[in-house]
């Protein structure tokens, strides 16, 4: 089993979330481990098969991908009662199966939000730290995105994404 570890200390995970995650009710997330001794909690996530990527090395077409796997992952998370807003969102935090983004093979580390800040304003700027600012097709794209997320219009980002991926594949085929 590979194992990726984090620790985090000052902070209280209400003790559902704990049960959650720990008996991997939640897809969302990597399987993982936890361990709590005082105020200090240690997590172990176990990575097998799940690899994290440069943020840089994903294709234009991985990047819309990926934006609509983390709304399939914002939509389990609350049906779920884990909500967005209580995990980080960070490049570094996103695992897929083998490497591929595909649907279903995205998964999180679950690290703690301390700020709580709301899932649009994550998204957003997980948007702009992807965005090749040198491609302006791709800027163009991911401004369209940006301008559903801003308004919390997930449905609309996601219908939009997975039109200008059918888009993209049928003008590479």
């Amino acid at each position: 089993m590979k194992t990726v570890h984090h620790e985090i200390t000052e902070y209280e995970i209400p003790r559902y979330i704990e049960n959650i995650l720990t008996l991997h009710h939640n897809e969302a997330f990597l399987h993982m481990s936890m361990i709590k001794q005082g105020d200090r909690y240690l997590f172990a996530y176990d990575t097998k098969g799940y690899f994290n990527r440069n943020e840089r090395s994903y294709s234009m077409i991985e990047k819309i991908s990926l934006i609509t796997e983390l709304l399939r992952i914002r939509h389990e998370c609350e049906e779920r009662l884990i909500l967005p807003e209580n995990f980080l969102l960070e490049p570094e935090l996103i695992y897929c199966k083998n490497g591929k983004i595909e649907e279903n093979s995205v998964r999180l580390l679950y690290y703690p939000d301390r700020n709580r800040i709301p899932f649009y304003k994550k998204m957003r700027m997980l948007m702009i730290r992807l965005t090749d600012p040198i491609n302006a097709k791709e800027v163009h794209l991911m401004n369209q995105l940006r301008e559903s997320v801003d308004k919390c219009d997930y449905a609309a980002c996601k219908n939009a994404a997975n039109r200008m991926i059918r888009k993209e594949a049928r003008t590479s085929a």
